[in-house]
């Protein structure tokens, strides 16, 4: 959980940073989809409730703030989206956080983040082909997080709740 607090704060850190000296913008890919889902439920009365609906359980601003902090960070870096990579692909980024260094590597079903100046374990998000799942690995326990059926992903929270996005353009 430290390392998740600590991995957390390096992000929001670098996202800040970024913004702030290089002006990122990116794509807000995930905001669209949510928007172009929103837009296909059928005549303007629904779609005008459901956007209410979606604004009211906050669906946009998490689907815009998932933008700003990971996907259009990983964007501008990588100049493509890390869920197009091929096999054997392979992306590592540096982070530091006061004294706390970590090196996350991203692949095509993989991401890793590993503590580079401490003994704590690092933590690894893999998609399992078998299961359409993703799982979250601390090195002393599995976690299932996400999963997918077709072009829709369910994220699994741990108290039990869900929440499942659209993928599909």
């Amino acid at each position: 959980m430290k390392v998740m607090v600590k991995f957390v704060t390096v992000a929001v850190l670098a996202m800040f940073l970024l913004v702030s000296q290089f002006g990122c913008y990116g794509s807000f890919a995930l905001t669209k989809k949510v928007y172009e889902w929103n837009g296909q439920l059928g005549n303007k009365y629904l779609v005008q409730i459901a956007f209410w609906v979606l604004n009211w359980l906050p669906v946009y601003s998490l689907a815009g703030t998932i933008d700003v902090v990971l996907l259009n960070l990983l964007e501008f870096w990588t100049g493509n989206n890390p869920l197009a990579m091929k096999s054997g692909d392979q992306i590592i980024k540096y982070a530091q956080n006061g004294d706390d260094s970590f090196k996350i590597t991203m692949s095509k079903d993989n991401v890793k983040i590993e503590p580079m100046n401490s003994k704590e374990q690092g933590l690894e998000l893999a998609f399992d082909h078998n299961t359409n799942a993703w799982y979250m690995n601390n090195g002393s326990s599995q976690t299932k997080v996400a999963t997918v059926d077709g072009n829709t992903m369910t994220l699994l929270y741990p108290d039990g709740r869900t929440m499942s996005l659209n993928l599909s353009n």
